[in-house]
């Protein structure tokens, strides 16, 4: 999972040494000077660069808990827990660096979206006092037992008459017990477990699997792998701003992993289209389709590009 440091020198990976959990590595652009980042009993995974060159998302996973999107330091230090995500997620950064788009699989349905999380909203919100309807209050301590002498027995009273039914009143007008008025039954909780999240955004809601996001260059979209079976996968591009879906390849085999050039102008992917998979290239709009490289074994596959100005 190589991505470039923004000044081209350096490119962070993640890698595994034996039996070890996945690792963030970084090193110089010629492959030297490799050293790691993270060091846990726990897996780092998919690091990537924000573009002021400061900070590095990433995907850490523990062996029975639910991953997540992290933050750290180009040095490892200062390690930042954000949202839920997939395992599998590759998060990409907006070119602002306030925004960082990952993928997520909701519980109930197993697809996976995009979804997208403002970091700064997404910390405040952690950070918040809890509002009055959110705290809890203070237990009142217990009354001290009051003696109360017991009241002579009133005399007993005799019974009314049940009143006469009113010729006027319909069955629908009917006395209602407290709690008993009309009115929407009560609303189930989200099944997005996301959607209560300050600072998180659902950005696609398909019956497919929507993975493998690339934030372009002027932020104005995502490119992504649109997967409608193990062995068939489209690339698309997502208007942020009107949230339209565009196909840009239209093939019955895998295209995915796609990633913008640092320009916008052009888009390198993985494809199997002539049978084994190769590196592809295309212009933006998905015209001008062309191989780039195809020296890969029958099963080989590249699921990770990185441009470089």
């Amino acid at each position: 999972n190589p991505s470039w440091s923004p000044n081209g020198q350096e490119i962070i990976f993640s890698r595994s040494e034996g039996n070890r959990p996945l690792q963030i590595y970084v090193m110089d652009s010629r492959g030297g000077n490799v050293r790691p980042l993270s060091g846990d009993n726990f897996n780092d995974r998919h690091p990537a660069w924000s573009h002021d060159g400061r900070r590095i998302a990433f995907v850490h996973s523990r062996a029975l808990g639910q991953p997540a999107i992290y933050t750290m330091n180009v040095d490892g230090e200062n390690r930042i827990r954000l949202s839920d995500c997939d395992a599998d997620s590759r998060p990409t950064w907006s070119p602002d660096g306030a925004q960082i788009a990952y993928t997520y699989a909701v519980l109930n349905d197993g697809n996976r979206n995009l979804y997208v999380v403002d970091i700064d909203t997404f910390l405040a919100a952690k950070e918040a006092p809890p509002t009055k309807a959110e705290a809890k209050p203070e237990p009142e301590p217990d009354p001290e037992p009051e003696v109360v002498p017991e009241p002579d027995p009133e005399p007993e009273m005799p019974q009314q008459p049940e009143p006469e039914p009113d010729p006027h009143r319909t069955p629908d007008q009917e006395d209602k017990k407290e709690g008993e008025g009309e009115g929407d039954p009560p609303q189930a909780p989200s099944a997005d477990p996301l959607a209560l999240e300050e600072g998180i955004q659902r950005l696609t809601n398909s019956p497919n699997h929507d993975i493998h996001p690339d934030w372009n260059p002027d932020g104005s979209k995502l490119l992504f792998t649109k997967e409608t079976s193990p062995f068939e996968a489209d690339v698309y591009v997502l208007d942020l701003f009107s949230r339209l879906q565009t196909r840009l390849t239209d093939q019955k085999n895998y295209n995915a992993y796609p990633c913008w050039s640092t320009d916008g102008t052009k888009i390198i992917f993985s494809s199997n289209r002539n049978g084994s998979f190769g590196i592809w290239m295309m212009d933006a709009d998905g015209s001008n389709i062309a191989l780039v490289f195809d020296e890969l074994g029958q099963d080989d596959i590249i699921s990770q590009h990185a441009w470089r100005e």
